[in-house]
């Protein structure tokens, strides 16, 4: 597990309009699993182990772009991770980038004399991006075992499958191809509109439930008065943890397939990155499974993935996405993103559009919704509106007395719905509030001026949006009441644009244009490496009421010698832009001196660590 990584995703060419081609790698996580051969470890009878260091250092040693056509590579060498002393080798880190509460996951150069974990499709992909064969310190392979005996063949919409034969998410593939080439000619046979539908979402879940992890709070019970529970923690060490939240493996929980289907994802995508590098090529933006390129390079990535296509039907497995855009006339047209213009800002924020050449008049195909998808205070279609008048803005067509009296007036408001624990926790210091309750809540706007906390507006959901920022709200950080001048306290949305327009990419260097790639040092993987559990299931939720420790179970036996360290090191200054109070921070400096022991409450002690 300290080799699995989610997908890639980051944004390469910053505040610049290119020209792209938004290519779409097919069915990406059921195609690496079929080419790696992953449904051999579903009904395998056990896995055996073997180490297999010599042979891999020189295999890589060798390796080229040309060697990753060939579909072979993937079930002889990817199925396997690898420990590597990395030296300016690009690997995926994750980390809290740019001082964010956030874990996020970096493509980086990175540096580890002491060693870590990676799987070899990741170390191949380094190979690839940098031109260079990292060092391997130990490496090992997996192989299947032998066939489960009580497996049984199930019919799927009337189709059998023998899951000892074939493979079943083979099977799932090729029959959503089958079923999507009959709805060609029978476009409004609602029943096989259905089968797509389903096919599509059982292939896609088999990535999830590899990974799934249930996460329950431990409780205050007689046996953990203090809610908190010891656990062993094995990754690069073995340690002993103190948490407040107990993890446990889903079902079918399988790491190795998890870990291979990300990284043979972002194989993909730096077989992709090596190609346009060696031809002239740019990418302006990429995530898990599309990348948008220079649109001349097109015809020679579909030629370099064109041997990795695992299923029996004629496939383009890098193919032009499409999109239905809405016309005036309220009619939807499938519309090809083959060059267009590329405008991105951070990941996850940016947004594909067309310009008329006569008219100048921009017509937003493709955006992202980051932190705008859950705003109500705006009519339907408002995203894409908002999509254009940020190219306008960049493109000095508007100004900012524009954008104040077009957005000055609206509040960023957010429906809340309580369905979880985790949820209804966030909320729990405020009497009423409910499981599955509605809420309408705010983003900090204003301070109070008493405690120097965000104040952040809540109240009960209400279909009148109009009259939000004139009602009565909760503070939910204080639980105080505030009842005048209340359209004081709510951001207006054209805050949220200068905010939006101006979010850094935290995870690369660089401001404008072609960023670069952060160079990170690990000098002690004992102090430098900490472990977390699974990262947020609740990634929706915590875009609008922001992330808490609750949010990570953190695995370290060392967090208080972290915190005395930090304590000791920090400034009466770098206090002060933390906002910890300086009589504070100057009682933690005399009670680490003297040895005392000591408490360090929940919001002081996130200060501290990030």
């Amino acid at each position: 597990m300290t080799t699995y990584y989610g997908g890639r995703s980051g944004i390469n060419i910053r505040k610049e309009h290119v020209k792209v081609t938004y290519l779409d790698f097919t069915s990406m996580y059921p195609s690496i699993y079929e080419l790696m051969g992953l449904w051999e470890f579903v009904i395998t009878e056990k896995i055996n182990v073997a180490e297999n260091t010599e042979e891999f250092q020189g295999y890589i040693d060798k390796f080229q772009l040309s060697d990753a056509k060939d579909k072979a590579i993937f079930k002889k060498w990817l199925r396997g991770i690898s420990k590597v002393e990395a030296n300016e080798d690009v690997f995926p880190v994750r980390a809290r980038y740019g001082g964010k509460l956030a874990y996020n996951i970096g493509i980086n150069f990175l540096t580890a004399k002491d060693g870590l974990y990676f799987t070899n499709a990741d170390i191949l992909a380094s190979k690839l991006i940098t031109g260079k064969a990292p060092k391997i310190l130990k490496s090992y392979r997996f192989e299947p075992v032998g066939i489960q005996k009580d497996l049984k063949p199930i019919t799927l919409f009337g189709r059998g499958i023998d899951p000892t034969k074939v493979s079943f998410v083979k099977a799932l593939i090729e029959q959503r191809l089958d079923v999507k080439k009959l709805l060609e000619s029978d476009k409004d046979n609602a029943e096989l509109r259905d089968q797509e539908h389903l096919l599509k979402i059982i292939a896609n879940s088999i990535y999830g439930i590899n990974v799934q992890i249930d996460t329950m709070p431990v409780g205050k019970t007689k046996k953990h008065p203090n809610g908190k529970i010891i656990k062993d923690v094995y990754g690069l060490r073995h340690l002993k943890a103190k948490v407040s939240k107990n993890e446990q493996q889903g079902k079918a929980f399988n790491p190795l397939i998890a870990t291979w289907l990300t990284s043979g994802a972002r194989l993909i995508l730096a077989m992709t990155e090596a190609h346009l590098n060696e031809n002239k090529g740019y990418y302006a933006y990429c995530d898990t499974d599309g990348i948008f390129v220079k649109p001349e390079s097109v015809k020679g990535l579909q030629e370099l993935v064109k041997g990795l296509n695992p299923y029996d039907r004629n496939l383009d497995m890098f193919k032009v996405e499409e999109v239905k855009v809405e016309s005036k006339d309220g009619l939807k047209n499938k519309v090809r993103l083959d060059n267009v213009i590329f405008f991105g800002i951070s990941a996850k924020r940016y947004c594909l559009y067309v310009e008329d050449n006569t008219t100048k008049q921009i017509n937003v195909l493709k955006w992202s919704s980051s932190a705008l998808g859950s705003v109500i205070s705006m009519p339907r279609g408002w995203e894409r509106a908002f999509w254009t008048d940020i190219i306008r803005y960049d493109k000095g067509e508007i100004d900012r007395e524009y954008v104040e009296a077009k957005y000055g007036k609206v509040p960023v408001a957010y429906q809340i719905s309580i369905t979880s624990p985790h949820i209804l926790n966030q909320f729990k210091r405020h009497y009423g509030v409910r499981a599955f309750n509605f809420m309408i809540i705010g983003i900090s706007h204003r301070n109070d001026p008493d405690t120097g906390l965000p104040i952040i507006p809540m109240i009960p959901y209400t279909k009148d949006v109009k009259s939000i920022i004139y009602t009565p709200f909760i503070d939910k950080t204080s639980g105080k009441l505030y009842k005048d001048n209340t359209q004081f306290y709510w951001k207006p949305l054209s805050r949220l644009f200068f905010e939006y327009i101006n979010n850094k990419e935290s995870k690369y260097d660089g401001d404008n244009g072609v960023l670069q790639r952060k160079h990170l040092i690990v000098d002690n993987v004992n102090n430098d490496v900490f472990y977390i559990g699974k990262e947020s299931n609740y990634i929706d939720e915590t875009e609008t009421i922001g992330l808490d420790d609750e949010n990570y179970v953190e695995y370290d036996d060392k967090v208080m010698a972290r915190i005395m360290e930090r304590i000791t090191k920090i400034t009466l200054d770098e206090a002060r832009r933390l906002r910890i109070p300086k009589r504070t921070i100057l009682d933690l400096k005399r009670k680490v001196r003297e040895g005392k022991t000591f408490r360090v409450n929940k919001d002081t002690r996130k200060k501290l660590l990030n």
